[in-house]
Formats: C-alpha cells, structure tokens, sequence
C-alpha cells in the first residue's frame, strides 16, 4: 500500500460526501470511484470485491435510470452511496495498515 492509495481512498470518501451534500453529480461520483480504484495498486480481493458490489449497484441504477426512464428514488440512491461511504470508511484504516 503506498501513501498514493491512501490519499485515492480519501478522495473516493470525500466524493461521497460531496454527492451527498448535492455538491457533485452521480455521474461524476460513479466515474470518479471507479477511476480511483483502478489507479490504486489496491490488491486485496475482498476489498476489490465488496467495492465493484457497491459500485455496481451504482451504476446499474444510474444507467437504469438513463436509459430506462426508470427512476430510481432518491432515497435508495442516498441509501447506497452512504452504504459505499460506510464501506470506504471501513476499510480505509485496514488499507492504511497494509
């Protein structure tokens, strides 16, 4: 782990809180948490696993949304970036450790 994965993990986490403060757009949240893991040297397979879990639900419920017309509530969107928000909280400290 390098002190470079640490700072995209605090980048991933400030995005979150910047989504839910409606100062950013899911779009650019979604984009933004993908591009930051796949710069990371993050090689820990559960991690990776239970982060493209999250994620997925993301992006599926946005382009679900943008292709569908079928709307997601906001609060389900809500609901999961704060499950992605609780996750990234969570392992942060062990990829710091590691």
């Amino acid at each position: 782990m390098t002190q470079h994965d640490v700072q995209l993990w605090d980048r991933m986490i400030q995005a979150t809180d910047d989504y839910l403060a409606g100062h950013l757009d899911l779009a650019t949240l979604i984009a933004m948490l993908e591009g930051s893991l796949t710069a990371s040297e993050i090689e820990d397979r559960d991690i990776r696993e239970r982060f493209y879990d999250l994620w997925g639900w993301l992006e599926t419920a946005h382009a679900a949304c943008l292709e569908l017309a079928a709307p997601i509530s906001d609060s389900d969107m809500v609901n999961a970036v704060k499950r992605m928000r609780n996750f990234l909280l969570q392992y942060r400290d062990r990829i710091a450790r590691t």
